[in-house]
């Protein structure tokens, strides 16, 4: 994925508009995943912030506008905000459900320098609660944010003149192809075994 969506940037004569964002979300993405604070995040609320860039989810977002020619005006990139901190945080939350084990246990063979980085373990920790009944609590909450995307999807539409645009309604099918999307890859994908 990473070369060809590097080869279509490259490809243009300047790294601006639509390729550019794509470009600078990445770049942020990689860095995050560099930052030596990484491992220092303690907080479930604070986890939730840092996870926003670590998952992705800023480049998912520069990607569809990208590929979906969509053209949002400021304050209509405002009103999706709230959604996408939703869909955000079960993204990032329903991963660390699939991949604990995994992550535990690299965490534990490699030792010193392995930064375990994944919100159940900071639930677990800061609740004073095992790691199974964190995994509970978040698969609630994985639920919980679907609510409340529905929820926030609706009062969005019926904002006037927000059912009729149709480049706000696909944005919003985007974000929530994002979500349905990053479970379907979780039930289905090897990659946690």
């Amino acid at each position: 994925m990473h070369a060809t969506i590097f080869t279509r940037i490259l490809a243009t004569q300047s790294i601006g508009g639509a390729e550019g964002a794509v470009l600078k979300a990445y770049m942020r993405m990689l860095e995050c995943h560099c930052d030596t604070q990484r491992g220092n995040v303690t907080g479930f609320r604070d986890y939730l912030v840092f996870r926003e860039v670590d998952v992705g989810m800023p480049i998912c977002m520069a990607i569809l506008y990208w590929v979906e020619d969509i053209v949002l005006s400021p304050s209509e990139m405002a009103m999706l905000e709230p959604l996408e901190h939703v869909a955000n945080y079960h993204v990032s939350i329903l991963n660390d459900i699939f991949s604990f084990d995994r992550e535990w246990s690299a965490a534990q063979t490699l030792g010193e320098g392995a930064a375990l980085v994944n919100g159940v373990r900071i639930l677990a920790d800061n609740a004073g609660l095992s790691v199974g009944v964190a995994k509970k609590l978040c698969f609630a909450l994985v639920r919980a944010w679907e609510v409340e995307f529905k929820s926030m999807e609706k009062q969005l539409l019926e904002q006037d003149g927000a059912e009729a645009n149709t480049n706000l309604r696909r944005m919003v099918r985007g974000i929530e192809r994002r979500m349905t999307g990053a479970e379907a890859f979780s039930w289905r994908t090897t990659r946690y075994l």
